[in-house]
C-alpha cells in the first residue's frame, strides 16, 4: 500500500460518476481525452461472477 493506506491510486478513493475513478481530470489538465470515458462500469452480475471466480480459487473476496 502507498502512503496513507492507499493502494497507489492517487489517494482519491471512490469513483467519479463517469466511471473513471476520479482520474479523468488528470487527462483534462494535460489537454488529453480520457481513453476510458466511454467504458461502462461493471454490472453487479459481472462483479458477482468475478468475485465467485476468485473465491473458488481460495482467495478472500470482500
Amino acid at each position: 500500500m502507498g502512503p496513507g493506506g492507499s493502494a497507489g491510486y492517487g489517494g482519491r478513493g471512490g469513483r467519479g460518476g463517469d466511471g473513471s475513478n476520479g482520474r479523468a481530470h488528470k487527462y483534462a489538465e494535460l489537454g488529453l481525452a480520457f481513453p476510458l470515458a466511454d467504458t461502462a462500469p461493471p454490472t453487479p452480475e459481472l462483479l458477482a461472477r468475478v468475485r465467485g471466480q476468485f473465491a473458488e480459487r481460495g482467495l478472500t473476496v470482500t
